[in-house]
């Protein structure tokens, strides 16, 4: 018997949950995990399609707060204490312990000092794929390609 795959899927905005949302239900009724963090403050407790995984599925949603608020300013105190909170070595241990397997994200800026941007070095650096869904493209399912041509 495989064991079951663990994918961890970063989302910002209502955009990135429309585009991301089928991937996280096609990989959790296949039998695999997902996870989900936010790169940003969102209500996601009030989304219809979050909810739909999350009660039926039973989808993990991880939020770091204090991230948010130590990426936007620009104080100098207040960036120096998201580096020491949230760096390469806050995700790496994150990515370990759910043993990520790879991770989704929206089409963006990868490399920036934001959370996306650790979580995605680091996944680089220590092997787990990345896979970026390209912002505002529709996704169909069973469609034969022949019929848009």
């Amino acid at each position: 018997m495989s064991r079951r795959a663990n994918i961890l899927c970063l989302l910002r905005t209502y955009n990135d949950i429309d585009h991301i949302t089928p991937i996280i239900w096609k990989t959790l009724e296949k039998g695999d995990q997902a996870l989900v963090v936010f790169e940003d403050r969102y209500d996601y407790k009030t989304d219809y399609r979050l909810n739909f995984l999350r009660n039926n599925f039973r989808l993990p949603i991880f939020e770091f707060p204090l991230a948010y608020k130590l990426t936007k300013p620009n104080k100098l105190l207040l960036k120096i204490l998201r580096e020491i909170f949230f760096n390469d070595f806050s995700c790496r241990t994150f990515l370990k312990k759910y043993n990520i397997d790879s991770c989704v994200f929206e089409w963006g800026e990868a490399y920036g000092r934001d959370l996306r941007g650790h979580f995605i070095s680091t996944a680089k650096r220590i092997g787990v794929p990345t896979f970026c869904v390209p912002h505002g493209c529709n996704t169909y399912l069973n469609y034969d390609v022949n019929d848009f041509i």
